[in-house]
């Protein structure tokens, strides 16, 4: 698990890097993080934005004053996993109503990725003719 904050277009790279670093090949990551489609409901500033359509605030207001947190995009998602992994379930949203006195929505996204096997490690193929 990991949170990326403050500078989190490098920390959710890193963060994809470090888990090829800690998985097998063959390896499985699941990973949960907030949806840029959120409806923030508290008092915040955006401190950040990434290319892809992710963003970073800080909550100005609420029981998370002070946090950095990240809402990323799924264009974000699948550009960070890389050439490292394969999507096993695509990046799904999953959006939740807030309860009343709360209004609109939470957001994240889920997905599941596997880490490949680098190509120096892949068994050599044979061209020969089976016989």
């Amino acid at each position: 698990m990991w949170r990326a904050g403050y500078r989190a277009v490098i920390s959710a790279g890193r963060a994809f890097a470090q888990a090829a670093t800690l998985l097998q090949p063959g390896g499985l990551l699941f990973v949960r993080i907030n949806s840029a489609a959120t409806q923030i409901y508290h008092r915040h500033t955006v401190v950040e934005r990434d290319r892809f359509g992710g963003f970073t605030i800080r909550y100005d207001d609420g029981p998370k004053t002070g946090l950095l947190i990240h809402f990323a995009s799924r264009e974000g998602l699948l550009v960070r996993a890389g050439a490292v992994f394969e999507v096993v379930r695509e990046p799904q949203e999953v959006v939740m109503q807030r309860e009343a006195p709360k209004t609109g929505t939470w957001a994240q996204w889920q997905a599941v990725w596997r880490r490949l096997v680098p190509v120096d490690d892949q068994p050599a193929i044979s061209a020969g003719v089976a016989g």
